[in-house]
């Protein structure tokens, strides 16, 4: 096996006090990988396992699947699962569902999960309950018996009606007050007194709204 001058070097002080050519090339490999990549102990394994804690808005199966993988390299052996039910009722941060799993006897990880499951669940669909509901708009039919104009929503500029302004039938009368074609005095808001003097011939349009 040919190296550099550098990776000899730190081959050869990390199996010192041996010598290199006692060592196959399997083992320095494997000791240059372990040198570059320390695998963390497993103390500090299961340091990270017994700090795991449920995250917020993690859902149950994240967060048991996040503690499976945790104490799958802590080397718990035959205890591994009775070691996440343990973390799964200290970290679950639901303290509803903790006193659920705590008065459990004899609570075994597969009763602790089913219950953590059921209980994120209830929560889930209570909010929904009780979420507000969006408001139905109205829609207006038209009254058989009625005429267009007493539909609600519509207002005319012309006259104040209730109808469109295309559809009203001043839309060709004479203002009494300003004078101006396209609607009458009853349109404008609060109008004082006309001051001009009328003509001695109404229009046939004033004269309806005289009535």
């Amino acid at each position: 096996m040919r190296v550099g001058s550098t990776t000899y070097k730190l081959l050869k002080t990390l199996v010192a006090p041996a010598e290199l050519t006692t060592k196959s090339v399997a083992d320095l490999v494997k000791l240059a990988q372990e040198h570059y990549n320390p695998r963390p102990s497993v103390i500090m394994r299961r340091f990270y396992f017994n700090t795991c804690v449920r995250q917020e808005g993690e859902s149950i199966t994240a967060y048991v699947t996040r503690l499976r993988d945790l104490a799958s390299h802590c080397e718990y052996g035959d205890s591994a699962k009775e070691l996440v039910r343990d973390r799964l009722v200290c970290g679950v941060r639901d303290d509803t569902l903790q006193r659920t799993l705590l008065a459990v006897a004899k609570l075994t990880f597969d009763k602790a999960f089913e219950l953590a499951l059921l209980h994120e669940a209830a929560v889930q669909n209570a909010r929904l309950l009780s979420s507000p509901s969006s408001t139905a708009p109205v829609h207006y039919a038209d009254s058989p018996g009625l005429p267009k104009d007493t539909q609600p929503g519509k207002s005319c500029y012309r006259c104040g009606g209730s109808h469109y302004a295309k559809d009203c039938r001043f839309k060709d009368a004479v203002c009494n007050y300003c004078r101006k074609k396209g609607h009458i005095q009853r349109s404008l808001p609060h109008p004082e007194p006309a001051t001009t003097v009328r003509e001695p011939s109404a229009s046939a349009s004033e004269a309806q709204e005289s009535k």
